[in-house]
């Protein structure tokens, strides 16, 4: 709707804030309020952050070329003994007293004069650990190009300062697109959450035309009884696979399937209703939607066609498009989405169910099983069935549902192991299988964890590389001894500590700010003195039967170090069952080859796992 409204400006960033409290005090609904002036300026300007300019269809592969500093802070006992860094000219680093350390850091800065900073440090901790701490020493003090009084982002102003995780992992190119998505300059796009990056580019279309943008806290809820949001609001669309090893099996794969729903079919909040979903005016959320998705599959293709470097940064940037657009997806339900209604939520579930209630049905009609279906994929096989018969089922289902899927992957063999709470069927987004080209695919079990020790993934990859060896089921089913073989061998090699410590290394990140329970990797944490969300912690079993939550584990240092031989033992035996619980053997006397999988630990040093199983 429209209505009127004064537009009121202010001189000072200070007398904005005084005057949205006075009118929130008043009661006044101020409209565009909280959104960053930075929105403000750049719509003006028509400029976008991070973009190179004569970059035209802004399709450019390569991130920007700026200037970098890799520097690296080493911490003891809270104070900062030194540093080292790599420029692109030279490496070096300087250790010494603080106040020292922190003067040479400054010079550095100044010579080296770089645009972006990596370090090992976040944004907060850089702001609380080294802003202050050069503030303290020198009154004023900044890591940017400009100083300040007290540990705010002015200490920060010139430079855009990246954690080396997010480098890593995003990249300069993916942080581009985050730019380019929210509208935001760099060191915000960088510290954002997905949801809040959503918000931020929905706000800035709706600025654009004109929009009164309400604030963000806006609550935006349809009232209903408790039945008609059970009815309504329920999830996409499972089919839970039973545990087992199958052969055959495709995976066919919906291309984006929310993003072209919202295209499609027009849902946005504006939009839709209660009862069916308007296909006029176009919905704001699409507009948000479909650029994103066409850069997306853009840079998704062109990957396959590059030579490195050029293939990470592409990689990099449809990664980082894609977890936008779920997250569009995802935040179109939330309750403080400030353009939100979360029957927007609702209505992209519903239509998806249809979807995959289609696909589920014609597949069977062809003579296929569906195995499992997650959302918006589902993994088939038909005894006999080539490469080309599943392809052509896509096609059919492409022609059907008007979207685009395709098949993902072929299996030899694909597997499902048992869920470990003691249900019927197999946890959900928990697999592993032999392509049929020879290479693995594992998800989801400790193979495919980061948080598992190096040795226990490599065994279990071990393991299902051993297991699925062969041309048929017959195959799989005669490596059971050489699996329980390759068991056994991995528990005497950890009973005799022919293991290095540094392979039994666990890594977690501390997720919040205080556990209920003395969580292993948060107790580490506490003992580095660094508690803060995000950190990560490496850590060994050293007492894991202890009563003394303290001294169960340590901190890794050495690659010598002691460790819970038993607790690594169990750790071991637990990925084993994972791997061979899918395992069916109709024979009494065969199924107790598997015994070594309910072994309990025993405190004598002759180990159950180590004699032979009848």
């Amino acid at each position: 709707g429209r209505a009127r409204f004064f537009k009121v400006y202010l001189p000072t960033f200070r007398e904005y804030d005084e005057a949205l409290k006075f009118l929130e005090e008043r009661g006044v609904q101020a409209y565009s309020s909280d959104i960053p002036h930075e929105h403000k300026i750049l719509l003006k300007t028509g400029l976008t952050a991070l973009v190179v300019s004569g970059d035209e269809d802004g399709l450019r592969v390569d991130p920007p070329q700026l200037k970098t500093l890799f520097l690296k802070f080493y911490l003891r006992d809270g104070i900062i003994a030194g540093y080292t860094y790599e420029a692109e000219t030279d490496r070096d680093g300087y250790f010494g007293d603080e106040e020292t350390v922190l003067k040479e850091l400054q010079r550095l800065l100044r010579r080296a004069d770089p645009d972006i900073v990596v370090s090992n440090l976040k944004h907060e901790e850089l702001l609380k650990t080294v802003v202050r701490r050069g503030i303290n020493y020198f009154g004023l003090y900044g890591l940017g190009r400009t100083k300040a009084r007290r540990p705010s982002a002015r200490a920060l102003e010139g430079r855009v300062f990246l954690d080396a995780e997010f480098y890593g992992r995003v990249g300069l190119a993916g942080l581009e697109e985050r730019c380019r998505f929210s509208m935001l300059p760099p060191n915000k796009a960088y510290r954002l959450t997905y949801g809040r990056l959503v918000d931020m580019g929905q706000s800035y279309l709706a600025l654009s035309r004109g929009y009164a943008v309400p604030p963000a806290m806006n609550l935006n809820v349809t009232v209903r009884t408790a039945w008609e949001i059970h009815v309504a609001d329920k999830g996409g669309l499972i089919q839970q696979p039973i545990p087992g090893i199958y052969e055959n099996v495709a995976a066919l794969d919906f291309e984006s399937m929310f993003p072209n729903l919202i295209i499609k079919y027009n849902i946005s909040y504006e939009t839709v209703t209660r009862r069916y979903v308007k296909k006029r005016p176009r919905g704001i959320l699409v507009d948000v939607v479909e650029p994103a998705l066409r850069r997306r599959l853009h840079f998704k293709r062109l990957r396959k066609r590059l030579a490195e470097p050029y293939r990470t940064w592409a990689e990099q940037r449809q990664a980082e498009l894609k977890m936008l657009l779920v997250s569009c997806y995802g935040y179109s339900g939330n309750n403080y989405n400030r353009l939100g209604n979360p029957l927007t939520f609702e209505w992209i579930n519903r239509i998806a169910r249809r979807v995959m209630t289609q696909v589920i049905r014609h597949a069977r009609k062809k003579g296929y099983r569906v195995i499992y279906g997650d959302t918006d994929s589902i993994f088939i096989t038909r005894a006999g069935a080539t490469a080309k018969d599943y392809e052509k089922l896509a096609a059919e289902l492409r022609s059907l549902t008007g979207l685009p899927i395709k098949v993902d992957k072929v299996y030899r063999f694909l597997a499902f192991p048992a869920d470990k709470a003691g249900t019927s069927a197999s946890a959900l987004k928990r697999y592993f299988g032999r392509l049929v080209d020879g290479e693995l695919d594992i998800k989801g079990i400790e193979a495919a964890r980061n948080d598992v020790p190096t040795y226990i993934r490599k065994f279990q990859e071990k393991l299902i590389d051993t297991l699925l060896d062969g041309e048929s089921l017959e195959d799989v089913y005669g490596n059971v001894e050489k699996c329980l073989d390759h068991v056994r061998s991995n528990v005497e090699a950890i009973l005799k500590r022919r293991v290095k410590a540094s392979e039994l290394v666990i890594r977690k990140v501390v997720r919040k700010k205080s556990y209920k329970s003395k969580a292993p990797h948060y107790i580490a944490a506490q003992h580095l003195r660094n508690t803060e969300v995000g950190a990560e912690v490496r850590y060994i079993y050293v007492a894991a039967r202890s009563p003394n939550p303290y001294r169960r584990i340590c901190v890794h240092q050495q690659s010598d170090q002691s460790y819970d031989a038993e607790k690594y033992v169990e750790m071991l035996l637990s990925a084993a069952e994972t791997v061979l619980s899918c395992i069916k053997i109709p024979k009494r006397g065969n199924t107790e080859n598997l015994s070594i999988l309910k072994i309990t630990q025993s405190p004598n040093k002759q180990h159950p796992a180590l004699h032979h199983q009848p």
